[in-house]
């Protein structure tokens, strides 16, 4: 954030700094998402090209849970994969596992909503 003129720069204001804050908030939850589609890309890639390998591992989803260890992603993101990886390797159990899966993420989107509701801040 540049100021006009030139330095010396006097200090900033309330409502700049309320203003900087609300850009930069803005900004860091569009980064954060950038950098999460970046990796869900990449693991998507990975689990895709290991699958295909003329020796693909006998158990994907601990492949995959090796290579997001040694990935250089923000621990939140590592972890958020993780789950994904973990649902995928209990869906593809059977039927009542399957099941399972929906009624989680059913209670983790209805969990997310009431939050949202009670916040107003949509769960951020």
């Amino acid at each position: 954030m540049n100021r006009p003129g030139e330095p010396p720069y006097g200090p900033f204001t309330p409502e700049e700094m309320d203003r900087g804050a609300r850009f930069a908030d803005a900004i860091a939850r569009l980064v954060d998402a950038f950098e999460i589609a970046q990796l869900v890309e990449s693991l998507f890639d990975y689990s895709v090209k290991a699958s295909m390998a003329p020796t693909a591992p006998a158990n994907l989803e601990n492949d995959l849970r090796e290579w997001l260890g040694q990935s250089q992603a923000a621990a939140e993101h590592r972890d958020l994969m993780l789950l994904w990886i973990s649902l995928r390797e209990n869906h593809r159990r059977g039927g009542a596992e399957r099941e399972f899966c929906r009624n989680l993420l059913e209670l983790v989107a209805r969990f997310m909503k009431a939050r949202s509701d009670a916040s107003g801040n949509f769960g951020f």
